[in-house]
This record gives C-alpha cells, sequence and structure tokens, in this order.
C-alpha cells in the first residue's frame, strides 16, 4: 500500500510539474518589429505599431502587440527593426552550371529574395523540375522558382543564318519559328518538352505569330509575357493578351514620333531576314535613341499606356540593363559591381560589352545614358497611368547579378520618381498578385507564408537598409544576420575558386547589345542536353 502511494505521489509531482512548465504555443516568434503592410494606400498608414509574429508550420498564425507574452520554439528578436514580405525578381535567367547555380540561390536567400521568374535559359523539362524542388527546400538557401519560361520564342527572320542552324539542329536558349511555320509548334515544345510555365516570345515575331501564341496560350491556360517584337506595337501586344512587358525599350520606343516608322520598316521586312535585323539593329543606333528622346509624343505615349492598364500588361523595365549600356567603363561604376562573386571565366564575354560600350565617342555615349533617363521618366508616366509595375533585373546579363541587382534596380525606380511604398509593392505583393499568389504571399499577413525580411531602418525613408538584411526567414526557417553574410561569403568563395568547364559552348542568348550575346554553360553538363523542336526548313 505505501509503494502505490509513493507511486501516485510521483506520478502527481510529475504531473504537475508539467502542468506549470510554459509550452510553446508556436514554432518561432519574431518579436519587437514594425511591420510593413504593402497593402496599405499610403505611406502614413503603412507601418503597424511594435509587434510580435508567430508563425506555425511555415505560415504566419498570429500578430500580437509587442508587450503581449509569447512562447515558441525559437525567438527571433528583431530589436525594432522593420519587417517586410520576402522580395520577388520577376525577370531573372537562371545558369544551368552547377557552381553558378549555387552562387545564384545564396545571393538571392542573402538579399531576401526568396521567389524568381526565370524568363528563359537551356534547361530540359526534368531538370527544371528537379532544381525548383531542391530550391523549394526551406532549410536551402535558395529562391522559389516561381515560373519559368522554358526557351524564348523567335523567329528566323532576327536570326543570322549561322544561328539559325545551330537553333535548327539543337534549341537551347532559343526555340525558333522557320518561315511558313506555326508559332504554337515552338510553344507546344516549350510546354512539353521544356518544362515551361508560360510562353516568352521575342524580337522577331510579327503580329500574327503573337496572336497565334496568345491563342494557343489561352487553350492550354498559361500566360505569354516577354520582348515585344520590332513589328509589333505595345498596343497591339496588350490587346493581344500578353501580360507582361520586359524592358524599357519598346514602350519608350513606341512613346515616339519615330515608333510608326520603326513598326512599318520592320511589318515591310518581314520576308527579307538581312533587312529585318537591319531594322532591329536601330535599338543600338545612337542617332535613333537620340530621336526617340526628342521625339517624345505624350499623346502617344497615353494612348500605350492606356492599353496596358486596359489588359492589365504589367510592365518590367529591367533599367539596370539599360545602365550598362550608359555607363561601362566609367571607373565608379565598375568599381561597384561585385565582380567577385560571378567567376572570371564565367564573364569573359561581359568584356566584350563593356568594350563595346565604353569605348563608344562621348557623343554616342551621351545617347545612351539620355535614354536611359528617359526610359525612368517613361516609367513614371506608367505608374501615373495605373500600369502595374514589377522589380525585374536581368540577372545573368552582362553586368546584373543576382540579389544585388534587385536592390540597385529598385534605386532606379525611386530615381524615376516612384514612391517608395509603390516600389516595395513592385517587388513584393504585386508580382504575388500577377502571379495568382496574393492569398498565399506577398504581404505579411496571418495565414500567409512566413517568407519574410527584416532590416533595421524604415524602407519607407530609407530604401537602402534593404541592402543588408537583419534576418530573413524562409517559410518559417531563420537565418540571422551572421547567416546572411556566411551565404555572401560562400558564394564569393565558390566564385574564386571556380574552375573552366573542360569543354565551355557558346550559345546565342539574349541580342540586345551591339553584338550577339551569349550565355556560358557546360558542354559535358546534364543540364545542357540538346533536343530539336523544328520540322525542316521550307
Amino acid at each position: 500500500m505505501a509503494r502505490h502511494l509513493l507511486v501516485l505521489l510521483a506520478a502527481g509531482l510529475w504531473l504537475g510539474a508539467c502542468a506549470h512548465k510554459p509550452q510553446p504555443t508556436a514554432d518561432l516568434a519574431i518579436t519587437n518589429v514594425y511591420i510593413v503592410d504593402v497593402t496599405a494606400g499610403s505611406a502614413q498608414t503603412a507601418l503597424s505599431p511594435r509587434s510580435s509574429v508567430l508563425v506555425d508550420k511555415g505560415k504566419i498564425t498570429k500578430i500580437l502587440p509587442a508587450d503581449a507574452a509569447v512562447r515558441a520554439e525559437v525567438i527571433l528578436d528583431g530589436a525594432g527593426g522593420y519587417m517586410l514580405p520576402a522580395l520577388w525578381d520577376m525577370h531573372m535567367h537562371l545558369f544551368s552550371h552547377p557552381e553558378l547555380q549555387e552562387i545564384e540561390a545564396l545571393l538571392y536567400a542573402a538579399h531576401g529574395v526568396l521567389f524568381v521568374r526565370d524568363m528563359g535559359n537551356n534547361f530540359s523539362g526534368d531538370d527544371i523540375a528537379a532544381l525548383k524542388m531542391r530550391w523549394a527546400d526551406n532549410a536551402i538557401p535558395a529562391p522559389e522558382i516561381a515560373a519559368h519560361a522554358g526557351a524564348i520564342i523567335q523567329h528566323q527572320r532576327e536570326i543570322s543564318p549561322a544561328d539559325w542552324q545551330q537553333v535548327e539542329i539543337a534549341p537551347e536558349w532559343e526555340v525558333g519559328i522557320g518561315y511558313g511555320q506555326d508559332a504554337s509548334i515552338a510553344a507546344a515544345y516549350n510546354l512539353e518538352e521544356r518544362g515551361a510555365d508560360f510562353l516568352k516570345p521575342y524580337n522577331g515575331l510579327l503580329a500574327s505569330d503573337l496572336n497565334t501564341l496568345t491563342a494557343f496560350a489561352d487553350e492550354r491556360g498559361v500566360a505569354v509575357g516577354g520582348h515585344v517584337s520590332f513589328a509589333v506595337t505595345v498596343a497591339q501586344a496588350a490587346k493581344a493578351g500578353m501580360r507582361s512587358l520586359e524592358h524599357a525599350r519598346m514602350l519608350p520606343f513606341d512613346c515616339s514620333a519615330l515608333g510608326p516608322k520603326l513598326r512599318a520598316d520592320a511589318n515591310a521586312a518581314e520576308a527579307d531576314p538581312d533587312a529585318y535585323r537591319a531594322v532591329a539593329q536601330r535599338r543600338n543606333d545612337p542617332d535613333f535613341l537620340r530621336g526617340v528622346v526628342a521625339g517624345f509624343d505624350d499623346a502617344r505615349c497615353a494612348s500605350h499606356l492606356q492599353a496596358m492598364r486596359d489588359a492589365d500588361m504589367h510592365y518590367v523595365p529591367t533599367h539596370v540593363t539599360r545602365e550598362m549600356d550608359a555607363r561601362a567603363r566609367e571607373p565608379d561604376y565598375e568599381a561597384s559591381l561585385p565582380m567577385a562573386y560571378i567567376p572570371g571565366w564565367a564573364t569573359a564575354d561581359w568584356e566584350e560589352d563593356f568594350t563595346d560600350y565604353g569605348t563608344l565617342p562621348p557623343e554616342e555615349k551621351q545617347a545612351f545614358k539620355a535614354f536611359l533617363a528617359h526610359g525612368l521618366k517613361v516609367t513614371r508616366l506608367a505608374h501615373e497611368a495605373g500600369v502595374p509595375l514589377m522589380i525585374g533585373t536581368d540577372a545573368g546579363d552582362t553586368a546584373i547579378f543576382p540579389g544585388f541587382s534587385v536592390y540597385r534596380e529598385m534605386a532606379f525606380f525611386k530615381q524615376a520618381g516612384i514612391p517608395a511604398l509603390d516600389i516595395l509593392k513592385a517587388a513584393t505583393l504585386t508580382p504575388a498578385q500577377f502571379m495568382g499568389r496574393a492569398n498565399e504571399e506577398g504581404s505579411v499577413s496571418i495565414g500567409k507564408a512566413a517568407n519574410v525580411l527584416i532590416v533595421k531602418d524604415n524602407p519607407l525613408e530609407n530604401m537602402s537598409t534593404l541592402r543588408q538584411p537583419f534576418a530573413v526567414v524562409k517559410r518559417g526557417n531563420v537565418w540571422r544576420q551572421a547567416d546572411l553574410e556566411a551565404m555572401r561569403a560562400r558564394a564569393r568563395d565558390i566564385a574564386q575558386q571556380s574552375k573552366p568547364p573542360a569543354q565551355v559552348a557558346m550559345h546565342r542568348c539574349r541580342v540586345h547589345r551591339r553584338k550577339p550575346a551569349f550565355s556560358l554553360f557546360a558542354a559535358d553538363d546534364a543540364m545542357s542536353e540538346r533536343r530539336s523542336v523544328r520540322a525542316p526548313l521550307r
């Protein structure tokens, strides 16, 4: 009997101890932060009082006053900093070389950019599916690949004969449409073989090609977004159903008195590849760019912006790409580039761009500078007209860096006169809405995924604070400042120690420089698998 009493007494004491021991109520508590509400209508109403945010199973479950008692497995003291949703890069290009992929993943995560939209590369469908799955792991410092374009869809008329043979035999970055062929051939290939989530048209398509492409996309339930061709106006593309317009080029062209002639000449040359490519090269002609700036037509511009707004066409201007055109070989510009984070062998072709643009006569250089500034003006007008803007960088192109260039692009938006809150929306909420994911991402709200970054200063007043996050959280997995610094250090070490692949192939990628630009990948890498799409030329 005494023994039973002792057992009962011990059990009671144990149960009593358990009853009084505080139990965690969440996986993570982020305390002592101001929340930047990117859904707010004004900067004056965009900041919450100091708060604590509870996260369970990767989602935000409660937002409490800062003085409320919280219990959690992990507590992150925000130290009076500012919490905002994770950032998006809505125009980037995934690397195919494994070391470059790791650098890319680390740099995006270290800068709080947890979502990317890949705008075209040379992956097979199996490769992109595997990479998506790997980067989606909450414990992996990498962004989620929210969408992937497959190969860019181009027409034979803008591809040189030598390059066309390459595209015909082994489509990598480009899938070509031959004369007499239907654009839906390339579109079907992209969806079925390249794992594309949406379709990206390029510079050589006619209006008829684009209409075929958007009709096919509607049938398949996917979007079309990318370049507007030289033969198609921005308004035509918007009305045809293109969801996004990339780069600050075609819209400034259409806002000019020179726009109609550019489009007419391109359509007149549709059967003459040499003539069409000559029209396309005007984009790099200093005289033409000067004419675009001088010939700005407010009414013409307003009509194209109205068409974009009516069609809900989003604008991703990537001003950082035009910065390279305007500032190559300027000492302060080149000193600002984080070149240590990309292997020298992978940037060898950048040097050609730096030289081509950096050695231009001063008066020609000034034309590119003026065009950059004019592009910022047009972006401001687009914002004022109600066109949705999104932050994108073209990372993977010359002098564009994963993570770093997102903040540089945001700085250009500020220079354009876009209010700080709207810049943050362009990097967070608007991309989530565009991707149909605003119910789970894009703002710090109860029920949404805990993908956030914390910075020391108020980004509505000091946007440069974003460059050095205090902490980044990926679906509840916390990386503190020391972790973020270690990510950047790891990326730099990989770049410095990387050796060129045994065999490096050069494949035509994006032709927006003075000469064709290429992208590097290891020819013996599994991710450079080659597949044919086209029927024989007719």
